[in-house]
Parts: C-alpha cells; sequence; structure tokens
C-alpha cells in the first residue's frame, strides 16, 4: 500500500541520514578541535554528494545534508557537570552583562515621582528575569525585571529607561507608560548599546 511505502521511505532515510551525518558531524568536530585544518578552503563549493532530491507534488525538492543545527544524539554527549557548568558560565555572563548596564544615572519614572533622573538600580540579591515588553506597535523591546527598595523595577536593555513600582505587573506597565510618554516628548531614541 502508499502508506507502507511511505513508511519505508521514511525509515530508509532517517537511515540514510543518520549515516551520513554521523561521519559529518565527527568531521567538523575534528575541525573544531585542531585535529584537522581547514584553513586552507573556508569555503568549498557545495559538493555533489551534500545534496539529495525527492519528489514532491510541485516537482523536485532539494535537500542539503550538511545542517549545523542537527544534533545527532548518537555522538557522545558532555556529562551533567559539564553541562552545568557551562550553563553556569552563561549565567554568569548575563548577570554581568546586565550589572554593567545598571550603572550610572538613568531616566526614571514611577507613578509616586513621576520623572527624574537617579542611579540605575540594580538586584539587590542579584536576581533577574529577561522579558520582552509588549504593547508597543512595532517593536517588543527587551527589559529586565527584579526586586529593589521594597518594590519591584522594570529596566530596559538597550535604552537607560526604568521604571518602578509597588508590583511586578505596575513596574511592567510603568516601564511601558514611561516608553510611550519618553517617545510622545523626544521621539525614538537610539539604544545605548
Amino acid at each position: 500500500s502508499a502508506e507502507w511505502q511511505w513508511l519505508q521511505y521514511q525509515a530508509s532515510e532517517a537511515v540514510i541520514a543518520a549515516a551520513w551525518r554521523r561521519p559529518m558531524a565527527l568531521t567538523v568536530q575534528s575541525a573544531r578541535s585542531g585535529i584537522a585544518d581547514w584553513s586552507v578552503d573556508e569555503h568549498p563549493d557545495p559538493l555533489p554528494e551534500n545534496w539529495s532530491a525527492r519528489q514532491g507534488p510541485a516537482g523536485l525538492h532539494f535537500i542539503n545534508l550538511m545542517q549545523d543545527r542537527f544534533i545527532d544524539w548518537a555522538l557522545p554527549r558532555s556529562d551533567k557537570a559539564a553541562r552545568r557548568a557551562q550553563q553556569q558560565v552563561r549565567e554568569d555572563e548575563r548577570r554581568q552583562a546586565m550589572l554593567s548596564a545598571c550603572t550610572g544615572p538613568c531616566l526614571s519614572w514611577s507613578p509616586r515621582d513621576e520623572w527624574h533622573v537617579t542611579a540605575s538600580w540594580a538586584p539587590a540579591n542579584g536576581a533577574f528575569r529577561a522579558h520582552r515588553l509588549l504593547g508597543l506597535p512595532g517593536e517588543r523591546p527587551l527589559f529586565w525585571l527584579f526586586e529593589e527598595e521594597g518594590g519591584f523595577v522594570a529596566r530596559l536593555r538597550d535604552m537607560r529607561l526604568q521604571a518602578w513600582a509597588e508590583s511586578p505587573k505596575a513596574a511592567i506597565h510603568a516601564l511601558r507608560t514611561c516608553l510611550r510618554r519618553h517617545r510622545a516628548a523626544y521621539g525614538p531614541a537610539v539604544a545605548t548599546r
């Protein structure tokens, strides 16, 4: 039947792709580790064997067999301690980037004090979350949310603009209002990063 043929085709394709991707992944891993040096030819022309084709309803579909984002689960994986160490390094880099951005003067807004310039707030306990600010036409800027001085601060990542409020929801709303008012008064600002 057609379903059985389709199933056999899919199984064969998976086996062939795995057989192809494993040596390709090992070769790329060798090149990245320094065992192999391909610096002479950094951009080789695609070889005919790097491509495959399959029949589709609209004709032939060409498929590239070399995919950088493919994860071959048959390759040796790093152990849990190494993955945790990598994750800790990434978290430390994010924290350091956030703390270095939260220095110096910053244009601040709060429902109580309106506009004022104050020193940038930074998380007291080191905990923060990165989010996208929704509700603005045409964009979704990144911002950090953290606790500070008995309330919450929402701070734009790419612009020295922050808002304080007593709850996370109110801080996000205050940042959205603050950014809208800032744009109405001064136009779109240039990012600080």
